[in-house]
């Protein structure tokens, strides 16, 4: 997977995180491959974490500087997807704490879930935030 015209929405902050999740993804997918997900999947987690807490918060911020009118739809489905991300490192953390192997459907979940996200938000709603945010400030970017 590969940062697109199809997923780049061009503004620089979004495009960012796009490219850094795609290339995480692709990580996991390979440690997927390799069955090696126990090694990946927590950093993969994390990153998910930071992602759905700052990154999110930054785009919410800019649609209420800017009184973007889907607000409150775009900001329900950050909450939709954080609470899977939160879900699933929950899931991840009982998995370590027992000592049972449930990386591998785990990973593969988390994969599934971020593609999703991607194909679903990224390329739909986030586009049209886009769309709107370079309206409104011309040099957004």
């Amino acid at each position: 997977m590969q940062l697109t015209e199809d997923l780049a929405v061009s503004i620089t902050f979004i495009d960012e995180k796009i490219e850094d999740i795609i290339m995480r993804t692709d990580n996991l997918r390979q440690a997927v491959k390799w069955r090696l997900c126990r090694y990946a999947i927590e950093n993969m987690l994390s990153f998910l974490e930071e992602y759905t807490g700052s990154h999110l918060q930054k785009e919410e911020s800019h649609m209420r500087i800017y009184d973007y009118p889907q607000y409150f739809f775009h900001k329900e489905k950050h909450e939709q997807f954080a609470a899977r991300m939160l879900a699933l490192k929950e899931e991840w953390l009982k998995i370590r704490t027992s000592g049972s192997k449930g990386s591998y459907e785990l990973s593969v979940r988390t994969v599934q879930t971020v593609i999703d996200w991607l194909n679903d938000h990224v390329m739909q709603d986030d586009i049209k935030l886009a769309d709107f945010l370079r309206k409104k400030r011309p040099s957004a970017g």
